[in-house]
């Protein structure tokens, strides 16, 4: 492995650690994040510490923020385009659609740094855009910061489908 895939492998752990660790408090898992080479559509494999659970396969897409810093007398105002997010969700999904990759088992993890106050209406809106996404869920995450915590928020959830399967088990 190159240092450049080593560090982008790093990279992406760090922000499917950031994911499994709200997963796990929320609903009781113990995953712990894997890294995961050369597969189509996981980056990270989340692997059950105690064995209990399945693997969780966690893809990652970087939702890239398009500003604009406009000066009114003293203050600025950030206008940004909310599509941005929207865009990026669905062309990884059509991604690996045009590959034949199926994604029903993948959760979908967005890398994003808006804050948490500014995403609210935005993830109500990505709801209703994305709730049909074939992915098996899709969560926005956003790492910790001067201003706020790291924060996860649900675009198209997934937990009461591993629930109940691991409920099953």
């Amino acid at each position: 492995m190159s240092d450049q895939e080593q560090k982008k492998s790093d990279f992406e752990k760090i922000w499917a650690e950031m994911f499994l660790e709200y997963y796990n408090s929320e609903y009781g898992f113990d995953y712990s994040a894997r890294p995961k080479l050369n597969v189509p559509a996981i980056d990270v494999i989340g692997v059950s510490n105690s064995g209990v659970f399945p693997a969780v396969k966690l893809e990652l897409t970087e939702a890239k923020q398009v500003e604009r810093v406009i000066k009114y007398g003293k203050d600025k105002v950030i206008f940004f385009n909310i599509n941005y997010i929207s865009e990026a969700l669905t062309k990884k999904e059509e991604k690996y659609r045009d590959k034949d990759v199926d994604i029903r088992d993948v959760i979908l993890l967005v890398q994003g740094h808006l804050p948490k106050d500014w995403m609210e209406d935005i993830i109500n809106s990505l709801k209703q855009t994305h709730k049909n996404s074939l992915f098996r869920g899709i969560y926005y995450i956003c790492p910790e910061s001067v201003r706020e915590p790291s924060f996860v928020m649900e675009i198209k959830g997934c937990s009461e489908a591993m629930v109940d399967s691991n409920l099953q088990k």
